[in-house]
């Protein structure tokens, strides 16, 4: 049984209801690449496994990916104006750094919606072009229950200079994620599984 967050079963509740769908796939892809605010505060040297900033708590959390010139990074821990990294990312150099080097927020993964919507600082691309109808089974002899599969029908007209089929083969066996958003922006996970196939022509990937 799925369990509710409060505010999203206190807005199904109401009289206002406006759910809509997000998803979420996790791949290798880089979605974008945002100034961060902040800089190196101090040289970071190729063995170093953390970088200090002139930031606050809340610049960077665990799992963010960012890119300090030409490399890219994983957080795995903050403190006050320090950022613990798993370096070397994406094929690229572990290299030096300067003081006072831009550091660059960078989103990975792909993030769709039927909206053009930021959730949690995260921009999901319009493309989402169905409501996802999830399949589900229930054998009560042996007391299995199954989501087997969904479809989803996303746009592949050009979006910010791409097609969504460009870099469609890269997803095979990648997790995704199906999600229902509330009118208070409240979120509820629905669905998990990994992509296995998918179809394309110049108007829709499938």
């Amino acid at each position: 049984m799925i369990e509710l967050p409060p505010e999203f079963e206190a807005d199904i509740q109401g009289q206002n209801l406006n759910l809509f769908p997000i998803v979420k796939i996790e791949t290798q892809n880089i979605s974008s690449i945002t100034d961060s605010g902040v800089d190196l505060q101090g040289p970071m040297w190729e063995n170093n496994i953390a970088f200090a900033h002139d930031g606050g708590w809340d610049v960077f959390n665990v799992e963010d990916y960012v890119k300090i010139d030409d490399e890219y990074m994983r957080v795995t821990d903050t403190t006050f104006g320090n950022a613990h990294v798993t370096r070397g990312l994406f094929g690229s150099d572990i290299a030096y750094h300067d003081d006072g080097t831009d550091v660059y927020l960078v989103v990975v993964g792909e993030f769709l919606s039927t909206r053009d919507v930021i959730l949690d600082n995260t921009h999901y691309k319009p493309l989402l072009l169905n409501i996802p109808s999830i399949e589900e089974s229930m054998d009560f002899e042996n007391r299995k229950y199954k989501i087997s599969n969904v479809t989803l029908k996303i746009s592949n007209y050009e979006y910010k200079g791409e097609r969504f089929s460009d870099y469609a083969g890269n997803l095979i066996n990648d997790p995704v994620y199906i999600f229902w958003v509330s009118q208070s922006e409240s979120i509820l996970e629905v669905y998990s599984g990994f992509v296995r196939r998918y179809s394309h022509d110049d108007e829709t990937v499938n």
